[in-house]
């Protein structure tokens, strides 16, 4: 029998949305979810480290073109299928290269103050460990920049003091907006999607090729849901009341440790960010 040349290069329902973590936000995939031809895994290579210690770390994915295949095998019975979160934009080049338009990608922004905050608090209520395990936690404070936060003469901290070094660690995080431009990768703010149904369906419409889209009922199941409180989230998200509440050590280490060409990244997305204390 003959076996046949595969036809995933022009056929793939396969897309991303990269981001650094799901950025406090869980309500995009679900509401992708809520559409039965469309199939999204919510930081699945993220998360499942933190319980199967078969040889990757927290801060490992698999191989990014095996994924790929690995989801279109998945995805066989629905019209697209995604990874949420857990990959980076600057990881992408390999799919970008091999696959060009056939794969849908989009880097999703956040507002780097809420970002931010929902990066600490995530830290600090332990990375939802459900047994009481601190390996996750540990991973995290191995892998923060301890030495370069002491040489900048930052405020000192202890390992118990999860809201300082976790701070610091997700404010040089922030710098990554950089890379995630520069991947060629096309970039979305989730604050737009939320405030427009029309944004979330044009959305849709590129992450599934035209393949889907979401009737007046469905649009408004998601939207009726997107206001739904989390364990570690708010309802809403408001930039300048989370800065008004900022001690002035963590505005400080914010000025230092986020580069001046990282917030005029920000600032070209629409986001208003301080350049001063």
């Amino acid at each position: 029998m003959e076996i046949q040349e595969s036809k995933f290069k022009e056929q793939t329902n396969v897309f991303y949305i990269t981001s650094w973590g799901h950025c406090g936000d869980h309500w995009l995939s679900k509401a992708l979810n809520a559409h039965p031809e469309i199939f999204v895994l919510n930081a699945h290579e993220g998360s499942r480290p933190k319980y199967f210690k078969d040889g990757l770390g927290r801060h490992e994915r698999p191989d990014i073109l095996q994924y790929t295949a690995f989801l279109e095998d998945m995805g066989t019975d629905y019209e697209a299928i995604g990874e949420c979160h857990a990959y980076r934009a600057s990881q992408m080049e390999p799919v970008q290269s091999k696959y060009g338009d056939a794969i849908p990608i989009v880097n999703l922004q956040r507002h780097p103050y809420v970002w931010l905050d929902f990066y600490i608090r995530h830290r600090a209520s332990n990375v939802r460990m459900p047994d009481g395990s601190n390996d996750a936690l540990d991973h995290e404070w191995e892998h923060s920049n301890h030495e370069l936060f002491a040489e900048m003469g930052l405020m000192g901290y202890e390992r118990d003091d999860v809201e300082i070094w976790s701070a610091y660690q997700g404010m040089l995080l922030l710098n990554q907006v950089l890379p995630d431009v520069e991947s060629g990768v096309r970039q979305v703010k989730i604050e737009s999607v939320l405030a427009s149904r029309e944004e979330f369906c044009g959305l849709v419409d590129y992450l599934s090729h035209g393949r889907c889209d979401f009737d007046a009922r469905l649009l408004d199941v998601v939207y009726g849901f997107s206001g739904k409180v989390y364990r570690g989230e708010e309802t809403e998200a408001d930039p300048e009341e989370h800065f008004r509440h900022w001690p002035e050590w963590k505005r400080q280490a914010f000025l230092k440790l986020v580069s001046d060409d990282a917030r005029a990244a920000y600032e070209s997305f629409g986001y208003r960010v301080h350049d001063s204390i």
